[in-house]
């Protein structure tokens, strides 16, 4: 029960989705120019 944290996974998960849409963009970006 411990090594499940709900906040913990709640805090990263958005974190790490957030990174990928960001790299997603990036790409796009350079693609563009």
């Amino acid at each position: 029960l411990i090594a499940y944290s709900p906040r913990n996974d709640g805090t990263h998960k958005p974190q790490h989705h957030l990174g990928a849409l960001t790299k997603s963009v990036d790409v796009s970006m350079e693609s563009s120019a």
